[in-house]
């Protein structure tokens, strides 16, 4: 019998959507991260995994989605500091032009920004190649690759 993960969709509004599926937390961006912006999201993302020993953060940039402002890196890097119980974090960067770049150098800036550095950082453009990585990094078998891609295809249809 092949393993079945509950996904659900915890919030959606204009710029962002989260949810989770199994042990992953999923956010998907598609308007720039503003400071009340980035609040949101860190609060529905603590609540949507907060039943979860252990997790994994999928993050998706959608395409034209800007990096948030620098200013605000180091407020990241410390709430991502909170998140004891994150295992690893997979970012995936759809936008292949320009944004992509600063997408990458804001979150290496993030990691190196830490002092909890023992979680690995996964940046990559493709879902599959994501979820695929993520799936081992959290000791689930590959099925779970599929329902990730599921829900951020959900997410997808729902923001408005």
């Amino acid at each position: 019998m092949l393993p079945v993960f509950p996904a659900r969709i915890e919030h959606v509004e204009a710029a962002f959507g989260c949810g989770v599926v199994g042990p992953v937390g999923v956010v998907l961006w598609r308007g720039e991260p503003t400071a009340e912006r980035l609040e949101r999201a860190t609060l529905v993302f603590e609540r949507a995994t907060n039943d979860l020993a252990r997790y994994a953060m999928f993050a998706v940039w959608e395409p034209g989605s800007p990096p948030p402002n620098v200013a605000h890196l180091p407020e990241i890097a410390r709430r991502f500091d909170g998140l004891d119980r994150l295992r690893a974090t997979v970012g995936i960067i759809e936008d292949r032009g320009p944004l992509a770049r600063m997408l990458v150098d804001v979150a290496s800036t993030i990691f190196v920004m830490r002092r909890r550095r023992g979680q690995p950082l996964k940046l990559c453009t493709d879902l599959a190649e994501g979820a695929s990585w993520v799936a081992r990094r959290v000791d689930e078998p590959p099925q779970l690759a599929d329902a990730v891609i599921a829900l951020v295809q959900r997410l997808r249809t729902s923001l408005p």
